[in-house]
């Protein structure tokens, strides 16, 4: 439920942080510098760092128009009680199990129609051209290398 808070005028504050991330999302990934060559190479992510910083990367920080997006390895089963551990490792089960499991990641660029022949050059295989739909966006589906199920989009016009 809405309250007055979320009703009052944006700020000088509130225009600074919109321009910093407010979400980020975390994809486990069987192979971490294959997917950081993807995302990189393939749908031109910036890889702005990785863990380790030496040797073979588990973990990667990317970034595409101002959105964050991690890939990491599955991290193994809890050794402890620890609620923290746990949560992590019911997440290695579940992707294990199967990505994404109905969820679908948007991300937004700029130009969907220029993103899509960029990415295609680059070797991409989406799962159609960007399609205009009637909710506002123009976008394509595409899947990465782990199956996580990815939407790139881009806002349109109404015609009605």
């Amino acid at each position: 439920m809405l309250d007055a808070n979320d009703l009052r005028e944006p700020t000088m504050t509130d225009e600074a942080a919109s321009h910093q991330v407010r979400m980020s999302v975390h994809l486990s990934s069987r192979d971490v510098p294959a997917a950081i060559a993807f995302y990189t190479d393939v749908l031109g992510f910036r890889c702005t760092s990785v863990y380790p910083e030496r040797g073979v990367p588990v973990w990667a920080h990317l970034e595409l128009e101002g959105q964050d997006l991690m890939v990491a390895s599955p991290m193994a089963e809890a050794a402890s009680d620890d609620a923290w551990a746990e949560f992590h490792a019911e997440n290695t089960r579940a992707f294990e199990r199967g990505p994404c499991g109905g969820v679908l990641i948007y991300l937004r660029v700029a130009d969907i129609d220029a993103y899509y022949e960029q990415i295609v050059a680059r070797g991409a295989l989406p799962a159609g051209e960007p399609v205009s739909q009637f909710y506002d966006i123009r976008d394509l589906p595409l899947l990465d290398l782990d199956g996580h199920r990815l939407v790139f989009y881009m806002t349109i016009e109404s015609t009605s």
